[in-house]
């Protein structure tokens, strides 16, 4: 960062603008570039700073609410998959001896019993699992954004979450903008 900071230094001291030298830091999001450049035209800089500073705190307030509304659900769903390992590993191969011929045509007891015998033998599947579904979920999301985001929506309860934290920033993206004068300026 110091590095940054002496760069950014240097070429304010060569009479280059503030959004030019953020630019060419490649380091921050085009927002704070465009409301800094728009700022800087509509000549409102200090109150585009602030307006920058009260986005990141709502931001950072948003995520923290966020992930609070999606700790119990998680908590839940851990407790749910370690009793239903726990269940398929001591529970059910006991079953199996004990279960007569005419259960063994059901297909849920065929299904619970295939289990049970996967996850005896390559419990550690279980370990690598959830590692490989959410390097394929960004992947994917980086390839199919549109497609991926329309599928969470969809998700009862942690679809309407990240629906709505998305919208915020959408919306709060735009307010930022307005007050930093590059509303008013686009629009003349």
């Amino acid at each position: 960062m110091a590095s940054l900071y002496i760069d950014m230094g240097k070429r304010l001291g060569q009479g280059e603008s503030l959004a030019v030298c953020f630019k060419a830091t490649d380091k921050f999001p085009d927002l704070v570039i465009s409301v800094l450049s728009a700022g800087e035209s509509s000549g409102q800089l200090p109150t585009t700073m602030r307006t920058l500073s009260e986005y990141y705190q709502v931001l950072g307030d948003l995520k923290a609410r966020v992930l609070g509304a999606c700790v119990y659900p998680v908590i839940i769903i851990s407790l749910l998959m370690a009793s239903l390992v726990y269940l398929s590993l001591n529970v059910i191969p006991h079953l199996r001896d004990v279960l007569p011929a005419s259960a063994l045509n059901s297909w849920l007891t065929l299904t619970m019993l295939g289990l049970a015998n996967f996850l005896e033998h390559f419990w550690y599947v279980l370990l690598i699992f959830p590692f490989i579904v959410v390097a394929a979920f960004l992947f994917l999301k980086t390839i199919y954004r549109e497609k991926i985001d329309a599928l969470v929506f969809k998700i009862p309860y942690f679809g309407y979450i990240f629906r709505d934290y998305e919208l915020s920033i959408v919306f709060l993206s735009l307010w930022v903008f307005a007050q930093s004068g590059g509303y008013y300026q686009r629009c003349t």
